[in-house]
């Protein structure tokens, strides 16, 4: 019986990095979609984009992301120490933070495929040029 707690964040820890890692596909075909297939409708893509439709996804996805994570938690072993609860906590923030940011890299990449694109060269040339470009201009 030694081992349960082991197993059991064990099986807390699997749980929430499939639940992120579905989260963020989600969240990252929602950005694309908007991205490829609802701005660039006339009038209409323009005005939604101005309200960053796509960003109110966000509700959505951490409304079932706190879900996800809840249900998990019947796998998580007591934890007594102030340094395992300090642990999981700024774990779970550091991964809410990365999929808050998920729609950010899937725009990115989309710009870059499109710079790539109009200026007929490959993506690592067009990300070279992007990089470059964003260094000059706002120095990062």
């Amino acid at each position: 019986m030694k081992n349960f707690p082991i197993k059991s964040a064990l099986l807390f820890s699997i749980w929430v990095v499939v639940l992120t890692a579905g989260m963020a596909g989600i969240r990252g075909a929602i950005a694309w979609a908007a991205e490829t297939r609802l701005y660039p409708i006339p009038i209409a893509g323009g005005l939604l984009k101005s309200i960053e439709i796509a960003e109110l996804s966000n509700v959505l996805i951490f409304a079932l992301y706190g879900l996800g994570l809840g249900m998990a938690t019947v796998h998580l072993p007591p934890l007594r120490r102030f340094l395992s609860r300090a642990g999981v906590m700024l774990a779970m923030l550091t991964l809410a933070v990365g999929l808050f940011c998920v729609s950010y890299g899937v725009r990115q990449h989309l710009w870059i495929q499109q710079v790539a694109a109009q200026a007929s060269i490959s993506f690592a040339e067009a990300q070279t040029m992007t990089n470059e470009f964003l260094e000059t201009t706002i120095g990062s």
